[in-house]
């Protein structure tokens, strides 16, 4: 969660901002799921697509309800934020890229499954004659590893992992 005062990612439970001293949801100039900028006059965050209420500043959840607002607004039409770290999936997806493992920690279990079996048996069972499918897994490992860097990482529930913190 980011302050709407100051913009500073603050932990879910904070009541006070540590860096300004203001309550994190009371301020009006950022929103509090991926800390954009707004202004008093702001409806949905143009950035992720989180509904602010209007009167009091603080933030509801994503809106459900407007799906093709929300998808114009960021590319998010299921969901908000996830907890889960962008730095740990992008690690994953740099280090171990090809064996699934930003897609195992965003818990994607089936298409990680997928794209393990496809590396195995493209590198180990059958040699040089599966070749392409040891690439197609490169590659679609590095398309994670791009989605992950980006942003564009979703987890199990649909939510886009942006936090680079844990």
């Amino acid at each position: 969660m980011f302050c709407r005062n100051c913009g500073k990612d603050v932990v879910e439970t904070a009541e006070i901002c540590p860096s300004c001293g203001a309550k994190p949801l009371a301020g009006k100039q950022f929103c509090p799921a991926c800390g954009a900028p707004t202004t008093t006059l702001t409806e949905m965050c143009t950035k992720c697509g989180t509904r602010l209420a209007a009167s009091a500043g603080v933030a509801s959840a994503p809106a459900a309800a407007a799906p093709p607002m929300a998808a114009m607004a960021g590319g998010m039409a299921a969901g908000g934020v996830s907890p889960k770290s962008r730095l740990i999936a992008t690690l994953l997806g740099w280090f171990l890229m090809g064996t699934g493992a930003p897609r195992f920690y965003s818990g994607q279990i089936g298409i990680a499954v997928a794209q393990l079996i496809i590396l195995i048996v493209g590198s180990i069972v059958f040699g040089l004659t599966a070749f392409p499918l040891y690439l197609v897994a490169v590659i679609w490992g590095f398309v994670d590893f791009l989605f992950a860097v980006l942003g564009k990482l979703k987890d199990k529930d649909g939510n886009l992992i942006l936090n680079w913190k844990t």
